[in-house]
């Protein structure tokens, strides 16, 4: 059985490297892009099975990202969390009608966002 590929999409450099090594060290490959472009092309080019996704970055921010991809065939089913420093309530609720599968608000507890990552993997179903 392959590893499951984690998508990472956040502008912050120390935010992806010290998830990256969570992520890795519980047995995922990990796979990066630091703006919005950067990760819809990931997502789209390299189909991940799921999207860990800020909201507040560069290149049109992370509701880009999640309408694009959602909006595509090839990606729609992807599981996306959010991982967001926004205390907006309207920015949750805007992500969950979008079809997130779950908001993480910063500072967040990283052994819940593993157990959340896996638990979706474990359920998710995909198409090709």
């Amino acid at each position: 059985m392959s590893r499951r590929r984690v998508l990472l999409v956040d502008d912050d450099v120390a935010v992806l490297q010290m998830l990256s090594l969570a992520l890795t060290k519980a047995g995922y490959d990990v796979l990066q892009a630091q703006d919005a472009l950067q990760g819809v092309t990931r997502a789209i080019r390299d189909s991940p099975d799921i999207v860990l996704l800020d909201l507040i970055m560069p290149g049109g921010g992370g509701f880009i990202v999640l309408e694009r991809i959602k909006r595509s065939s090839k990606t729609r089913l992807i599981p996306i969390i959010i991982i967001s420093g926004s205390v907006d309530p309207d920015v949750e609720t805007r992500a969950q009608q979008l079809g997130v599968r779950d908001f993480f608000h910063k500072p967040y507890d990283l052994l819940e966002l593993l157990a959340r990552i896996s638990s979706l993997l474990g359920n998710a179903t995909r198409e090709g």
